[in-house]
């Protein structure tokens, strides 16, 4: 039986709990059974090639020819860092320059549609009932011990700022906000800790001795990209984006230059690089680098208007537009779902993109 050889270097968005999460939750459920007529399976073992491992499907085309397709999956979310988790004195201080970097442009990004207008004071919504909840427990604290801060703070001024506090409810204020946002189906802690990596990304912060978190993610990205394409046996390369990890396969891909002349397929899929554009003016740039770079041949961007978290990819008036081919799609999820985010991950499942992944 003929075999042909196609890897995918796949880079899934900020929710991955672990290596791997996208491709058993999602991904290889979708291969294996949602396209009808079409026999596909999940090797039990790991693949591995020179520095990487990954998960082998085999594509059964006919009687006579088959398709191996490896799917490495860049797990990163382990390279940011988590706002909630941080003490209650850097959430009040970072949470609040989070609203400094985020309001001027919340209303830009919601005029743009009555999706994008429901989507933004939304997450708005549960960000201030999130600081909120910090700042009364954080007022009420005080008044109880001047010191919890680091730094003593005059008893005169614990007291007030303890007062302060219980006027806005204090404890069972903080009690009541923390359960109303464990009950939501999604969870308040994921968005402050995304809408907090996406604004040190965006701004390419740096840490002492650590670098960039924008240069750690692209060099972990740069590494799987050079291993994949040293793999002689691979006749094709593609790279899987979704979600957040578009705006980090976008960025790296850009740049790239292969030692040798190979070509790779660009597929995103849900992508917010229109949204965080408005914060970004080198991300446009990004963009356009991409449908300039000779290394990217095709580049294929499914979007939704059921997935209330994305849209088309922005291009800019004059750039190449012939290599980008944009697939809307109508996902079946219910109006409900599509207000929660649920409808996010459905591509995974959806024939169109599979096809276009195994084509």
């Amino acid at each position: 039986m003929e075999n042909e050889k196609q890897a995918i270097i796949f880079i899934p968005g900020f929710d991955a709990n672990t290596q791997n999460y996208y491709i058993e939750h999602y991904l290889g459920i979708g291969l294996t059974s949602r396209l009808e007529g079409k026999k596909i399976t999940l090797d039990s073992e790991d693949i591995k090639i020179a520095g990487q491992s990954g998960k082998r499907f085999i594509y059964y085309i006919d009687k006579k020819h088959k398709k191996t397709i490896d799917v490495y999956e860049v797990y990163w979310t382990d390279l940011a860092d988590s706002l909630t988790k941080e003490s209650q004195k850097k959430q009040l201080i970072l949470g609040f320059d989070l609203f400094l970097f985020w309001l001027p442009k919340f209303f830009t990004i919601a005029s743009k549609s009555k999706i994008f207008l429901i989507q933004i004071n939304l997450f708005l919504v549960l960000m201030l009932a999130w600081y909120y909840g910090i700042v009364v427990m954080l007022l009420t604290a005080i008044g109880s011990d001047p010191n919890i801060l680091g730094t003593k703070i005059p008893e005169g001024w614990a007291k007030n700022l303890g007062e302060i506090g219980k006027s806005f409810g204090g404890w069972s204020v903080w009690i009541i906000v923390s359960i109303l946002l464990n009950l939501l189906p999604g969870s308040v802690n994921l968005i402050i800790d995304l809408v907090h990596f996406l604004k040190r990304y965006i701004q390419d912060e740096t840490e002492k001795g650590l670098g960039g978190i924008r240069d750690r993610i692209r060099q972990r990205l740069n590494t799987v990209i050079n291993d994949v394409l040293n793999e002689a046996s691979y006749t094709k390369v593609k790279v899987l984006a979704h979600s957040v990890g578009t705006l980090i396969a976008t960025d790296t891909l850009a740049d790239y230059q292969p030692d040798e002349l190979k070509k790779i397929h660009y597929i995103t899929l849900g992508s917010p690089l229109e949204a965080l554009t408005y914060k970004s003016v080198w991300l446009q740039q990004e963009i356009d680098k991409c449908l300039q770079n000779e290394f990217i041949e095709t580049w294929s961007d499914f979007y939704s208007d059921q997935d209330w978290l994305c849209s088309k990819v922005p291009i800019s008036n004059g750039e190449n537009r012939s290599k980008i081919e944009f697939m809307p799609l109508s996902l079946r999820v219910s109006w409900l779902n599509q207000l929660l985010g649920k409808s996010h991950n459905a591509y995974f499942f959806d024939s169109k993109v599979l096809s276009k992944i195994i084509e």
